[in-house]
């Protein structure tokens, strides 16, 4: 069993900062990616263990203000994804990155539950942000833009166990409409929540996770069950919907903050006249707020 003292992901990956330098050096100049063209385009992501393929928007005629990592969800159609998060880039002035997950190499249990329980010789999908960012950077040429991960439905359940099980140089993180999340609990067994992840006492195994900046954006009328959603009988512990699910682990969390005299990092938002649609989700005025709000503070430190 594993000794989580603070908010660290089973060592599943080498250290990937080092091996990327390493695997640089040794690449010829003509394979350094170029800046990525202005509007739309398709890069590969070079990341120490593997490549993933990311679909990428760059605004015109501003000065780019943030990083956008956006996760697709469950049809995995970051080209899709990408598309709607366009409007959000150009009111933002952000460049959008969606990486591309594909199911051959990230089956559900990878991508929706984070790889989390690490299976024996598979290493978790979670793993694979921060070096994702660090690729982003690099290329971007921006090492000061704030990074900001989104994920909806599929993308928001693998956000959910980023944000619980492993540590990233994200400036914050936006989950919307996730079918299941991590409990701030010692009881419930991961990837649910903390139990049999970390022997710590409480405190120190959810003091990480309360205090990332993790926002909650759900649909008001993401409350019925017609859209996939996951109904094991971990996630119908958690409610009967999304909507349901996803106030009540808010809830618990500042419950669970107080109780731990941990100040929380969370955030709640609703959004109004809005199912489980993506789409909607994306071009919605309280996620444009919410990025707002978080490149205001970010660059304010």
């Amino acid at each position: 069993m594993i000794s989580v003292a603070s908010k660290l992901l089973l060592p599943v990956w080498p250290d990937t900062k080092i091996l990327l330098i390493a695997v640089l050096a040794f690449l010829p100049r003509t394979a350094i990616a170029e800046p990525f063209p202005l509007g739309k385009s398709q890069q590969n992501a070079l990341l120490p263990t593997l490549s993933l393929s990311v679909d990428i928007f760059r605004p015109t005629h501003c000065t780019e203000r943030s990083i956008l990592l956006v996760f697709a969800g469950k049809s995995r159609n970051s080209d899709t994804y990408r598309d709607d998060s366009i409007p959000l880039a150009r009111t933002t002035c952000s460049i959008v990155i969606a990486p591309h997950f594909d199911r051959d190499r990230f089956p559900n249990w990878q991508y929706q539950r984070g790889g989390i329980p690490q299976r024996p010789g598979e290493p978790a999908a979670i793993s694979l942000v921060e070096p994702l960012i660090n690729w982003a950077q690099r290329e971007t040429g921006n090492t000061t833009a704030p990074i900001i991960l989104i994920g909806h439905s599929a993308g928001a359940q693998f956000l959910g166990r980023v944000a619980a099980y492993t540590q990233t140089d994200a400036s914050a993180i936006v989950i919307m409409n996730p079918s299941t999340y991590v409990l701030p609990d010692m009881k419930t067994a991961a990837p649910y929540g903390f139990r049999n992840f970390c022997v710590e006492d409480a405190k120190k195994c959810l003091s990480p996770y309360l205090q990332t900046k993790l926002n909650f954006l759900l649909g008001a009328d993401d409350d019925d069950t017609s859209h996939h959603l996951v109904q094991t009988p971990e996630a119908m512990q958690q409610g009967a919907n999304r909507l349901e699910r996803g106030q009540r682990t808010f809830q618990l969390g500042q419950k669970t903050a107080s109780l731990l005299h941990i100040p929380s990092g969370w955030s709640l938002q609703i959004v109004p006249n809005t199912g489980h649609n993506g789409r909607k989700m994306m071009a919605s005025s309280q996620l444009r707020e919410t990025i707002n709000t978080i490149i205001t503070h970010a660059s304010s430190r």
